[in-house]
């Protein structure tokens, strides 16, 4: 397989019974698969697959499986605090029909890098899935070393990483060292430009934040995906004309909701506000786009 495009992050819509909405998320994905994308990724961080129990990620899987044309690519998030359950989910994932996953470093035990080492490989001994390691060291609190990279990269079902780190010279240098071996996928949008100058094929946007314009397009990734001659005016046009918007709203200020009426989005803490009976609710206000309110409605 062969990582290209744009393949967002899902969010997991709920209705105002705390279940998981089914009506929106096909009209979402009906506006992404209309921007163009290239694939989907279900149950990764952003779908909060952390606050849903087993079978309500079985079904979003399914649903997303259902939805998915054979011409998109899938790649189901697998992700568990434990080896155990990562297997687990993983073989799951297979069985609904998944050939790839997407897999974090197991978040809160901070394992040592032969212990991750063992990790992605018990995954991959236990089932016969195609695997994409996932680096976000700012979230998971370790990184996935080069010497890591470098036990994997000649095992052919390790076919990319996703690369959340925010730095640019770690992507440069995935590229040239792991080149034809192991696919970069930019997992950071206000340099997603900046990985495709330097080698990445895809972008995995998070289509659930608010910031941006990711829950209603996959922003503007898509028409520029990876500029073929170098750079383009066009491109860094889109790209400089996005980033201040990426800049607007900060990861500190921003909050997960499950909750009745907007749950399982992630809000700008200035626009929404919890009333006495502890209900997250949307608030009008400069900082809530009505644009984007209206979309989440």
């Amino acid at each position: 397989m062969k990582l290209s495009g744009v393949m967002p992050a899902l969010i997991t819509p709920f209705d105002a019974n705390n279940k998981i909405d089914f009506k929106a998320f096909e009209k979402h994905l009906t506006a992404l698969r209309a921007a163009g994308v290239t694939g989907w990724v279900p149950m990764g961080s952003t779908g909060e697959y952390f606050s849903l129990s087993n079978e309500e990620r079985e079904e979003v899987l399914k649903f997303v499986k259902d939805f998915a044309n054979d011409d998109e690519i899938l790649i189901a998030g697998t992700n568990a605090p434990a080896t155990r359950e990562v297997i687990e989910n993983t073989a799951r994932a297979e069985e609904i029909g998944y050939d790839t996953v997407l897999l974090a470093t197991p978040f809160y035990t901070r394992p040592t890098q032969d212990e991750l080492l063992a990790h992605y490989r018990a995954v991959l001994d236990a089932t016969d899935v195609n695997l994409i390691l996932y680096n976000y060291p700012p979230k998971d609190g370790i990184e996935i070393s080069f010497d890591l990279m470098d036990a994997l990269a000649d095992d052919r079902r390790v076919i990319g990483i996703k690369e959340s780190s925010g730095v640019l010279q770690r992507a440069v240098d995935i590229h040239s060292r792991y080149k034809g071996r192991i696919d970069l996928v930019s997992g950071s949008d206000d340099i997603a430009l900046d990985f495709m100058f330097w080698g990445a094929d895809s972008s995995d946007l998070r289509s659930g934040q608010l910031h941006g314009e990711s829950v209603l397009r996959p922003r503007p990734d898509v028409p520029f995906r990876r500029p073929r001659k170098g750079p383009r005016d066009d491109d860094g046009s889109l790209q400089s004309a996005e980033h201040p918007r990426e800049r607007q709203v900060r990861p500190e200020d921003q909050i997960w909701l499950r909750a009745p009426g907007h749950a399982g989005r992630c809000l700008p803490r200035a626009a929404w506000r919890t009333d006495r009976a502890g209900e997250s609710r949307i608030q009008s206000g400069d900082a809530a786009d009505p644009q984007l309110v209206a979309a989440l409605d």
